[in-house]
C-alpha cells in the first residue's frame, strides 16, 4: 500500500474512534445523569468558546494576516446566516430540533479541511513525531465527538445517526490530509481565508444557535458557570495535550 494511503487509513480510523470515545461518553452520562439538554447544550458551548479562543484564534492570529483572518471569519457568519436560513425555512419539526446540530456539522466539516491540511504537511515536513502527533489527534477529536453528541442527543434523529457524521467528518479530514501531503506550496490568501472562514462558522454556531438560544432557559448565573465549566476544562485538556490541532 502506498504510504500516502496508509497515513490517510490511519487518520480516519483515529479520528474516527476519537469522535466515536468522545460521543459514546456524552451520551453515557446523560443517560446516566438525566441531564437536561440545555445544561448539556450550554457546556458543549463553552467547550467551543475554549477551543476558538484559547487554541484557533490565537494560532491562526499568530501566523497569518489580520485582515485576511477577520474576512475569512465574516465570510464564514454570512455564510452559516444562509445555511440557517435554508435549514429553518422548511417548517418540518425534524429540521426544527435538528437545526442546530447541521448548522454545528457544517462548521465542523469547513473546519475539517484546513485541518487536514495542516496535518498533512505535519506528517509531510515531519514537524512532529508522528506517533506523538497521531496520538494528540485522536485526544484531540474527543471533544469534537463530545459536542456533536451534545447537541444531537435531544433530537429526534437517531443516535446512530451519530456514527455517520463521524464517518464524514473523519473522511473529509483525512482526504484534505491527502491534500496537505501532496501539496507543496499552498497559497497564503488561500490559507488566511480558509482559516477565518472556518472560525467564523464555529463561532456563529456557537455564540448564537447554541449559547444565545439555550441561556433563554436558564439564569444568567447558571449560563456563566456551565459555560466557563466547559471553556475551562477545554483548556486545561489542551494544556495536557499542547500539540496543536
Amino acid at each position: 500500500m502506498n504510504s500516502d494511503v496508509e497515513v490517510v487509513v490511519i487518520v480516519f480510523l483515529i479520528i474516527f474512534f476519537g469522535t466515536l470515545v468522545g460521543g459514546g461518553l456524552t451520551w453515557f452520562f446523560c443517560h446516566m445523569l438525566k441531564l437536561n439538554s440545555h445544561y448539556v447544550n450550554i457546556f458543549c458551548s463553552g467547550i467551543l468558546i475554549g477551543l476558538i479562543g484559547f487554541e484557533l484564534l490565537p494560532e491562526t492570529l499568530k501566523h497569518l494576516d489580520y485582515v485576511g483572518v477577520f474576512t475569512g471569519i465574516s465570510l464564514g457568519v454570512f455564510f452559516m446566516i444562509v445555511m440557517e436560513g435554508l435549514i429553518h425555512k422548511t417548517k418540518s419539526r425534524f429540521n426544527r430540533d435538528s437545526g442546530v446540530f447541521l448548522l454545528l456539522f457544517a462548521a465542523l466539516f469547513l473546519h475539517s479541511i484546513p485541518t487536514g491540511l495542516a496535518l498533512g504537511m505535519n506528517v509531510q515536513q515531519q514537524v512532529v513525531n508522528p506517533s506523538v502527533l497521531l496520538a494528540a489527534v485522536f485526544l484531540h477529536h474527543i471533544p469534537e465527538g463530545v459536542i456533536l453528541m451534545g447537541t444531537l442527543i435531544y433530537t429526534e434523529m437517531k443516535v446512530f445517526i451519530f456514527g455517520f457524521f463521524c464517518f464524514i467528518l473523519s473522511l473529509a479530514v483525512s482526504l484534505n490530509a491527502l491534500g496537505g501531503l501532496e501539496w507543496q506550496s499552498p497559497s497564503v490568501k488561500f490559507t488566511t481565508i480558509l482559516n477565518g472562514t472556518a472560525i467564523g462558522t464555529l463561532s456563529y454556531v456557537t455564540f448564537y444557535e447554541i449559547l444565545w438560544k439555550q441561556s433563554l432557559y436558564l439564569s444568567k448565573i447558571k449560563v456563566l458557570s456551565i459555560t466557563l465549566l466547559g471553556a475551562l476544562l477545554i483548556i486545561l485538556f489542551f494544556i495536557l495535550v499542547p500539540v496543536g490541532h
